[in-house]
């Protein structure tokens, strides 16, 4: 199970010097918007906001998140960096690598085995039978909690029948990016689990309208054992901490 009770903050290990790719990593970027570089980031802080996601009171203790992917890190780098030009403070751009075992496993195409042998999750590189017996189990959440909750059970089943019909796994994980923390919840073997979200790009100031891009984001258990180097960019000095 999940740890949803990590209280104390443990040092995580710093990014070693080296030419190249870590091998069996995966890496992921989270920023913190602040005037001054701090002297340690607790990771858990900087998790970013997504639509469809609770408030922060209510997001998991145990899991983390950050933006994932090559062309996802640089586009949210240059949006990061332009919202805190325009508000006159920096943009810390924080790096993790979480190690993935047997990653090449998942260099192309996902069934359920190779994903089960890595615990690597990619939505978009998941062949269709496998995407389509996951799309189920994320609607059997959905339809667990409408039936919870829902005081018009026949309305709530209309709702489930439409997504089921016109929907596709990616839509309802952009709608419903809390379904991947029950699927982890539910599924102690994933490592990692990357999908699209919409996710927000600094927070707000005054009467200002939140403004959130469509960027590929990785969800994981936060377990410090997997992480293979965690830093800040622009401060190899500052570190990092779940």
């Amino acid at each position: 199970m999940i740890d949803t009770k990590l209280k104390l903050h443990t040092l995580l290990p710093p990014i070693a010097k080296r030419t190249g790719r870590i091998p069996d990593t995966t890496s992921l970027r989270a920023f913190l918007i602040a005037d001054a570089p701090p002297a340690q980031i607790h990771f858990p802080d900087v998790r970013p906001m997504v639509d469809g996601m609770p408030v922060r009171s209510e997001w998991p203790t145990g899991l983390g998140w950050g933006v994932h992917g090559t062309s996802s890190i640089s586009e949210a780098s240059g949006y990061m960096s332009k919202f805190a030009d325009e508000h006159g403070t920096h943009a810390f751009e924080i790096d993790l690598g979480i190690r993935i075992d047997d990653v090449k496993k998942a260099a192309a195409t996902i069934d359920k085995a190779a994903a089960e042998a890595t615990g690597f999750l990619i939505v978009p590189r998941l062949n269709s039978v496998y995407k389509l017996e996951l799309f189920e189990t994320m609607l059997g959440f959905i339809e667990a909690s409408m039936q919870a909750v829902a005081k018009n059970k026949l309305q709530a089943k209309a709702r489930l029948k439409l997504i089921r019909e016109e929907w596709n796994l990616d839509k309802l994980l952009l709608q419903y990016p809390v379904l991947v923390w029950k699927f982890l919840e539910a599924n102690p073997w994933v490592v990692s689990f990357v999908h699209q979200a919409s996710v927000r790009i600094g927070e707000p100031v005054g009467d200002e309208a939140p403004v959130s891009k469509l960027l590929q984001i990785a969800t994981f258990p936060m377990d410090p054992k997997r992480v293979t180097g965690a830093g800040v960019r622009q401060n190899a000095a500052i570190r990092i901490s779940f």
